[in-house]
C-alpha cells in the first residue's frame, strides 16, 4: 500500500503543477510586460509617437490618417489596432496625456497575453499527450524579450501577432476536428484577414494554413490507417480539402483581401518604405548582404538591438564614463545558437517522421504549418533586407507576426532528443530568455535611459 502511495502522490503533484503552470507563465509574462511598460520611457518604443497620433486621429476625428500625414501618424498601416485602442484613449484622455498613453500601453500588454494564451491552446490541441510542451511553447513566447518590447508600446505589432496566433489555433483545430473543419476554416480565414487588417505583413501568415487545410483530410485519413482508395475516400478527401480551403480563402478575401485592394489603390505598393538607394548600403555584393541579413535577423529575433551590452550597443553622443559597455551580447547569442538549431532542425526531422508514420499525421501537418509560416515570414524580411531596405537586416520585429509559430518550434524541436536531453533543452531555453530579460533591464537602467532618455 505504501509503495503504491508514493508514485500516486508524485503523479498528483505533477498533474497539479501542469494545471497551474500556464497560469504561472501568464502571470510572469504580465509582470515582466507591466514592468517594461514603465521602464521604457513614453515615446521610447519604435515609432510610438506616430502610432499614438494615429489613435488620436481615429478617436477624435473619426477618420483614418491621410497619406500626407504618414510622417506624423504612420498612416500607411491598416486600422484594426487603432480602432481597438481608440475607445481606451477616449475613456482615459480626460485624466491627462500620460495616463491615456499608459492605458494604451496596458492594452498592448493585454493583447500580448492573448498571443501567449492562444499559443498554449494551439499546442495543447495538437499535442494532448504532452502536457509540458504547450507550457514551454507559451513561455517561449511570453518571455521573448523582443516580443516584450512590442507588448509594452503603442503599436500594431502586438495585434498582428495575436491575430496570427488565433489563425494558428483555428487551423490546428480544423486539422484535428474533422467534424467542425468547415466552420473552423471560415473562422481561420477571418483570423487571417484580421492579421492583414492589423499590419500588412500579416499577409505572409495566410498561405501556409491555406495549404494545410487543403490537405488536412488526406492526412487525417492516413493517420486513421485507412487507404485513400477505399469507398471513394480519395475523392472525398479532395472534396473536403477544396471546400475548406475555398471557405478559408473567401473569408480572407472578404476581410484582409479587400483591405489589400484598398491599400494598393491608395498607396500603389505593399511595402511601407520605398527601396533605399544602392549608395546607402554598407555592403554591396549579394553574398555580403545575405550574410548580414541572416546574422542580423538571428540576433534581432531574441531582443531589440542595443538592449544587450556589447558590440551593437549604441555609443553615447558625447564622452561618458558608462562607455564602453561590457560584452554580454556575444556569449548570450552563442548559447542561444544550439537552441535555435535544435528547434529548426528537430522540427524538420519530426515533420518528415510524423508524416511518414501516418498515425502522427496531424501533428506532422501542424508542425509543418508552424515551420512553413516561420520560414516564409523570415524569408520575406530577409528579402527586404537584401533588396529593399538595409535597415531591416536587424528587423526581427517584422517577423514577430509569426511569433506564435516561431517560438512554438522551441518546444517542438527538442522532441527529437531523448527525454532527459529534451527536458534539459527546454529548461535551458527558458533560463536563457529570463537571463536576457534581466540583462536588458540592467542595461536599460544603467545605460540606455540615463544616456538617451530626454
Amino acid at each position: 500500500m505504501r509503495g503504491n502511495a508514493a508514485p500516486t502522490a508524485r503523479r498528483l503533484d505533477a498533474q497539479r503543477l501542469q494545471r497551474y503552470a500556464p497560469v504561472a507563465v501568464l502571470a510572469t509574462y504580465t509582470a515582466l510586460a507591466v514592468a517594461w511598460s514603465f521602464v521604457v520611457p513614453l515615446g521610447g518604443g519604435i515609432d510610438e509617437p506616430r502610432h499614438v497620433r494615429y489613435v488620436q486621429i481615429v478617436a477624435e476625428q473619426g477618420r483614418l490618417p491621410s497619406p500626407i500625414e504618414k510622417q506624423e501618424a504612420i498612416s500607411h498601416h491598416p486600422p484594426l489596432h487603432y480602432l481597438i485602442a481608440a475607445p481606451v484613449y477616449l475613456a482615459t484622455r480626460a485624466l491627462g496625456a500620460t495616463v491615456a498613453w499608459r492605458a494604451m500601453r496596458l492594452l498592448s500588454v493585454l493583447i500580448g497575453a492573448g498571443t501567449v494564451l492562444l499559443t498554449w491552446l494551439m499546442l495543447r490541441r495538437v499535442f494532448p499527450d504532452r502536457p509540458w510542451l504547450p507550457v514551454v511553447g507559451m513561455a517561449a513566447v511570453g518571455l521573448l524579450p523582443h516580443y516584450q518590447l512590442v507588448c509594452v508600446m503603442v503599436g500594431n505589432d502586438v495585434t498582428v501577432a495575436c491575430a496570427g496566433a488565433l489563425l494558428l489555433y483555428l487551423t490546428a483545430r480544423a486539422i484535428v476536428e474533422p467534424e467542425r473543419s468547415l466552420r473552423l476554416s471560415i473562422l481561420a480565414g477571418l483570423a487571417a484577414g484580421a492579421a492583414v487588417l492589423a499590419k500588412m505583413n500579416g499577409l505572409l501568415l495566410m498561405p501556409v494554413p491555406l495549404l494545410a487545410l487543403a490537405i488536412a483530410a488526406r492526412i487525417r485519413r492516413a493517420s486513421a490507417g485507412q487507404e485513400s482508395g477505399e469507398a471513394g475516400g480519395a475523392s472525398a478527401e479532395r472534396r473536403t480539402g477544396l471546400i475548406n480551403a475555398a471557405a478559408y480563402a473567401v473569408a480572407f478575401g472578404a476581410t484582409g483581401g479587400s483591405y489589400v485592394a484598398f491599400h494598393l489603390s491608395r498607396w500603389g505598393y505593399l511595402e511601407s518604405d520605398m527601396p533605399w538607394p544602392e549608395s546607402t548600403w554598407p555592403v554591396h555584393s549579394f553574398g555580403a548582404k545575405l550574410v548580414r541579413a541572416v546574422e542580423g535577423l538571428y540576433r534581432s529575433t531574441w531582443v531589440q538591438m542595443g538592449w544587450l551590452p556589447g558590440p551593437h550597443s549604441p555609443p553615447p553622443l558625447e564622452p561618458s564614463d558608462l562607455w564602453p559597455r561590457p560584452n554580454l551580447e556575444t556569449p548570450v547569442f552563442v548559447l542561444l545558437l544550439p537552441v535555435a538549431l535544435i528547434a529548426l532542425g528537430g522540427s524538420a526531422v519530426l515533420v518528415v517522421r510524423w508524416l511518414r508514420d501516418g498515425r502522427a499525421g496531424p501533428q506532422g501537418l501542424m508542425t509543418a504549418t508552424l515551420l512553413g509560416s516561420s520560414l516564409l515570414t523570415y524569408a520575406a524580411v530577409a528579402h527586404s533586407a537584401v533588396y529593399v531596405h538595409p535597415g531591416r537586416h536587424e528587423g526581427g520585429r517584422y517577423a514577430l507576426s509569426a511569433v506564435a509559430a516561431t517560438m512554438s518550434l522551441l518546444a517542438i524541436g527538442p522532441l527529437v532528443l531523448p527525454a532527459r536531453w529534451r527536458r534539459a533543452v527546454w529548461a535551458a531555453t527558458l533560463v536563457l530568455l529570463l537571463a536576457i530579460n534581466a540583462i536588458s533591464f540592467w542595461e536599460m537602467h544603467t545605460y540606455l535611459v540615463p544616456t538617451f532618455a530626454p
